[in-house]
């Protein structure tokens, strides 16, 4: 397949055929969920990593498929091999722990550098399979120099994850952090900074973009300062599988953790997706409101904004980056920056702390979704930000634009559009 793909898809979408006379021993419902994978396959243009993408983790494409078909119904089963006929043994789950421990701990200083075989597609180094388990004390073993002086941590596994990918990827998700936090910050130290810039081949993380979600102020200050040391963030520097910069990309985790709901609705998502970076926020999220204390709560508020407020700090153009998604039904082919966006939520605070960063009250692009008026005519608002919290009812920016900015809101106020009555 990795030789001649483009032979091997062809040759698949044959025995994917009833009609074919190409046998296979695959069954119809099979078939065609295999073939389905190879579209990735070729997407990715990594077959080993594909096939773990979509054979392996069935979420990334669930919607694809009607919950009331033959493929659904396979993939809902537990134990896929079970429901293909496919006979498997397991090993007890503490003998496998005490195993892959002891392969660890026997690494020696000349093999610590190797990639490792394992029994999934996505190989990886010691230090980043200790991490990925949870030995953290196997990950400290390896960073002591006077053991293991060979240590290299710009080594990516076969899915061009790096040690501090893997590291912030624990922390985020709430692993021992206190353990975790000192084990970073020494990966940090001897990470060269283009590291920092790459992404997972599958789902195009970053380590930014994951430091930024774990909303911790003092990680995310050490990131920025190895990654641009003294300067700021430039206007062409982008994260996430999105595409956005990373001031765009706080922002969005600020009305995701704290409006879960309302983002759902904003964004008419019904039910969580996995194929987008929102949705491990909308996991974690979703029952915010009924099961987290107010404290706790508040506290998460008063993080975000932290978050927020350092990124227009360090961003040396607020209003540098423009975000286009096609996705967005909200967008819908126009154009959004952080001051856009801000205005989208009604939220003053920021939009007053953009704008004291730099952010133009005047920029438009393009228009704002269609109103259709009662004679049948179509109305395309500009994109600009008057007309923006008029759209999303952002009535307390409204009011702000209105008092402190009545000299830029009075040059809109008596504009004539050509496409208006």
């Amino acid at each position: 397949m990795k030789k001649n793909p483009t032979k091997a898809r062809t040759r698949l979408q044959k025995t994917s055929d009833n009609n074919t006379d190409t046998k296979t021993p695959l069954d119809k419902t099979t078939k065609n969920f295999y073939d389905f994978g190879l579209a990735f396959d070729l997407l990715l243009n990594d077959m080993n990593d594909a096939y773990n993408l979509y054979y392996h983790c069935f979420q990334n494409f669930w919607n694809c498929f009607s919950p009331e078909s033959e493929c659904a119904k396979i993939i809902k089963n537990k134990d896929l091999f079970k429901a293909s006929n496919i006979e498997t043994t397991d090993t007890p789950e503490n003998e496998k722990v005490l195993k892959s421990r002891e392969t660890l701990l026997k690494i020696t200083d000349a093999k610590i550098n190797n990639i490792l075989p394992t029994t999934h597609n996505v190989a990886y180094t010691p230090i980043s399979n200790a991490i990925i388990q949870g030995y953290f004390d196997i990950v400290e073993l390896y960073l002591d120099k006077s053991k293991y002086p060979s240590l290299n941590l710009n080594i990516p596994n076969t899915n061009n994850c790096y040690p501090i990918h893997e590291i912030v990827s624990q922390y985020l998700r709430g692993n021992n952090q206190e353990k975790i936090k000192p084990l970073i910050l020494q990966i940090l130290e001897i990470t060269d900074k283009k590291v920092l810039f790459t992404r997972t081949n599958r789902q195009k993380i970053s380590p930014l973009q994951t430091v930024i979600q774990s909303l911790d102020l003092d990680l995310n200050k050490r990131f920025l300062d190895k990654m641009f040391s003294t300067e700021k963030i430039p206007d062409d520097f982008i994260i996430s599988a999105d595409e956005v910069s990373p001031i765009y990309f706080a922002l969005m985790i600020k009305y995701l953790f704290n409006n879960p709901f309302e983002y759902a609705e904003k964004r008419n998502i019904k039910e969580i997706s996995h194929d987008s970076d929102i949705s491990f926020i909308m996991e974690t999220s979703k029952n915010l409101e009924n099961e987290i204390p107010k404290e706790i709560r508040d506290k998460r508020k008063e993080e975000t904004n932290e978050i927020v407020d350092l990124y227009i700090e360090r961003t040396s153009n607020v209003d540098g980056f423009i975000s286009y998604s096609m996705r967005d039904p909200i967008a819908n082919n126009q154009g959004c920056t952080a001051l856009l966006y801000a205005c989208e939520w009604d939220d003053v605070e920021i939009c007053k702390s953009l704008v004291f960063a730099g952010a133009d009250l005047r920029k438009e692009i393009g228009k704002t979704s269609e109103l259709t008026l009662p004679n049948g005519n179509m109305l395309f608002l500009p994109n600009n930000f008057i007309h923006r919290t008029i759209y999303f009812k952002a009535w307390n920016c409204l009011e702000w634009y209105l008092k402190d900015n009545k000299n830029i809101a009075a040059e809109y106020m008596h504009k004539k559009e050509e496409n208006m009555t």
